[in-house]
């Protein structure tokens, strides 16, 4: 099997956390998440019990998430996918695979690909075929980008689909 990858999530909302707690009962021991909303109240009780739960470690900054996970997974509204990862980019190395799940035009990827790819990160443009309850982790996915196939090695022994 392979070596488990470190998992980050930006935003935690109800896909992230469906994901994060499948992955955690399939192995993966370090989450790390950080969604802009973990202090705001109404919405902080929520994101922290939630992230309790899967067993994802909630930190302060785009900076810490970076520095916690291999592979970060992009899972925010829509009108904010390329705010997230022009808030992550600065922080990504080309270890990391920054994997998009958002569900926005193709356009919109192209231009998140080339935010992420223009600092040296790998980009993995992903859609999510079918709701993420009750599916979890193994929703089925489908990826594309010239890093979709190791994305894909890494986390199927994990039971992504």
């Amino acid at each position: 099997m392979n070596e488990a990858p470190a998992i980050g999530f930006v935003g935690f909302g109800e896909a992230a956390f469906h994901i994060a707690k499948g992955l955690r009962q399939a192995g993966i021991r370090t989450i790390a998440a950080y969604d802009i909303h973990s202090d705001t109240p109404g919405r902080d009780e929520l994101i922290q019990s939630r992230a309790e739960e899967a067993g994802a470690k909630l930190v302060a900054s785009n900076a810490s998430l970076a520095a916690a996970a291999d592979i970060i997974f992009s899972i925010v509204t829509a009108n904010q996918a390329l705010a997230a990862a022009e808030a992550t980019a600065p922080y990504l190395q080309p270890t990391h695979l920054y994997a998009d799940l958002n569900s926005v035009s193709p356009g919109l990827k192209q231009a998140i690909a080339r935010v992420i790819e223009a600092i040296g990160a790998r980009f993995v443009e992903v859609a999510v075929m079918a709701p993420v309850p009750p599916y979890g982790h193994q929703v089925p996915l489908l990826t594309g980008g010239g890093d979709a196939p190791e994305f894909a090695e890494r986390l199927l022994p994990f039971g992504m689909k």
